[in-house]
């Protein structure tokens, strides 16, 4: 008897968080996650790549200095951007409305 009180909890249990994952709002959410993310980490790519550019051609030292601070803060804000999309990329609940056009996942290389 107590065997089968246990398999009727897991069954309901199951169905409780099927059911969270699978609510429409939910569903919504995690699509317009991925992608509103990705496009953060490719925004951010742009900026890395913009500022590597101003730090390449300037030629005050203490710019220079300044320069490579700010370049160090928005690569490692990517870094952050791109772990998340993996984390989230990684967990069945979320991953499966990703959508096709997104990659599985962000190589942490893209924010050098």
């Amino acid at each position: 008897m107590r065997l089968l009180l246990i398999c009727a909890v897991a069954i309901l249990s199951s169905c409780t968080v099927a059911d969270r994952v699978l609510d429409p709002d939910n569903i919504i959410h995690d699509y317009e996650w991925f992608h509103q993310a990705h496009e953060s980490i490719e925004a951010r790519q742009g900026q890395i790549a913009q500022h590597a550019s101003f730090l390449a051609e300037e030629t005050d030292a203490s710019e220079k200095t300044r320069l490579r601070i700010e370049l160090s803060g928005m690569q490692q804000s990517c870094r952050l951007l791109v772990a998340e999309y993996n984390a989230n990329a990684n967990q069945v609940t979320t991953s499966i409305f990703k959508g096709a056009t997104l990659p599985e996942q962000i190589n942490l290389n893209v924010c050098e």
